[in-house]
């Protein structure tokens, strides 16, 4: 088989794996050596794409440089928090306190309008990592 053809099987291969998001690796193929780039978020997904390639016909090797991302974590998701918070003119950042734990955002503090206090929220779910918000801002 051609490289060409080998890239076509690698390609059409990893977009039947449902581990495998679309667009989320890419495949070079020189001399039937195959390479695979892009970042996943798990390793079992890194793990998948190789498994899928490697008994493709015509592949006599495979370089497996696909990334896993990075998770973000409590301490970089507050202070992205904070930090945006910090400024928007609208808000005091010692008016407003983040707490996070694991993927849980809690906003606690006094803001002067709700729609200060849905700007916060808003922030809040903006910020990487995040899947849940809970708003305890008061209104003064």
């Amino acid at each position: 088989r051609t490289d060409e053809d080998i890239a076509a099987a690698v390609l059409n291969r990893l977009d039947w794996d449902a581990a495998i998001l679309p667009d989320t690796v890419t495949a070079q193929v020189q001399d039937g050596w195959v390479s695979l780039n892009g970042a996943v978020d798990w390793n079992f997904q890194k793990d998948a794409a190789a498994l899928d390639v490697r008994s493709l016909l015509g592949v006599v090797g495979l370089s497996n440089q696909i990334t896993i991302k990075p998770r973000a974590n409590a301490h970089n998701i507050s202070e992205g928090i904070k930090g945006a918070l910090g400024r928007s003119w609208f808000f005091d950042p010692k008016r407003v306190g983040v707490d996070v734990e694991g993927d849980r955002v809690r906003l606690t503090g006094s803001v002067h309008t709700e729609h200060e206090r849905n700007l916060a929220a808003m922030t809040a779910w903006g910020s990487p990592g995040v899947a849940i918000v809970e708003n305890d801002l008061a209104i003064v």
